[in-house]
């Protein structure tokens, strides 16, 4: 049954490897996502990665073309040994090529695995970053049908970033619009409103780079009320793009 859901954002800064000088300034950002994702494990969850992107088998991949070699893997390993091991992560890739091109909410999902749960397998449900409103909706429901229908406590690690255009040093350019999209995304996350989520315009949000609209959409027809319980854990916008962390707990 559906149980609960981490909201994360993405960027490959999040591993250490990859922050470089930057790892100060992503110390916070790492620490609410790790936190995040921990929750679906004190629920004894099994995690399913919900990101935007194009359907994917790949279970294993790389950070390399992102600047470091860090393979990660949505699968466990038998012999795992602690949250965190590297070396358990490097295991899971011997004799299996780690795939560059695998979709970034993926790495994301298996880094978070291999740090916090490496025990476990996880699945993944990519969404159309084109889809539209309505479909995303007919995933969710979907999505939930078949949560609720296993037996043990399943919970969602939804991985998607805000605007990209926020302030100078936005990648995708500074935008005015920007800041007033990002402080209703903020509320609807911190405060469990899958209508505002679901009413987010996908065009306007193309036009901000805010890449986590179909996943959050998808976020809301799964839970279709509001959660019991909202966390926020993390709200901010260190490089110019929109980071939001929480959980949602039914």
């Amino acid at each position: 049954m559906l149980t609960a859901a981490a909201l994360v954002s993405g960027p490959p800064l999040l591993v250490p490897e990859l922050a470089g000088g930057a790892a100060g300034e992503t110390t916070d950002l790492r620490e609410a996502t790790l936190a995040a994702a921990h929750t679906l494990v004190e629920l004894g969850c099994e995690w399913t990665v919900l990101g935007a992107g194009t359907p994917t088998g790949v279970r294993i991949g790389t950070f390399a073309g992102f600047g470091a070699d860090v393979t990660v893997s949505l699968d466990a390993e038998a012999g795992d040994a602690e949250a965190g091991d590297v070396e358990a992560d490097d295991r899971v890739a011997e004799g299996r090529v780690a795939d560059p091109m695998m979709p970034l909410p993926l790495l994301i999902g298996g880094w978070l695995r291999g740090q916090i749960a490496p025990r476990s397998t996880v699945r993944s449900l990519l969404v159309d970053p084109a889809a539209d409103p309505t479909s995303c909706a007919a995933i969710g429901t979907q999505l939930r049908t078949e949560l609720d229908a296993r037996p043990t406590p399943q919970g969602l690690l939804v991985v998607g970033d805000g605007a990209n255009t926020i302030g100078a040093k936005a990648p995708g350019g500074p935008d005015a619009r920007a800041t007033e999209v990002e402080e209703d995304l903020r509320h609807a996350l911190a405060d469990g409103d899958g209508a505002a989520l679901a009413a987010l315009d996908p065009q306007l949000c193309d036009e901000l780079g805010v890449s986590g609209r179909p996943a959050w959409q998808v976020l809301a027809a799964v839970f279709g009320a509001t959660p019991r319980t909202c966390t926020e854990l993390y709200t901010g916008a260190p490089f110019g793009v929109g980071y939001l962390v929480g959980t949602w707990v039914l």
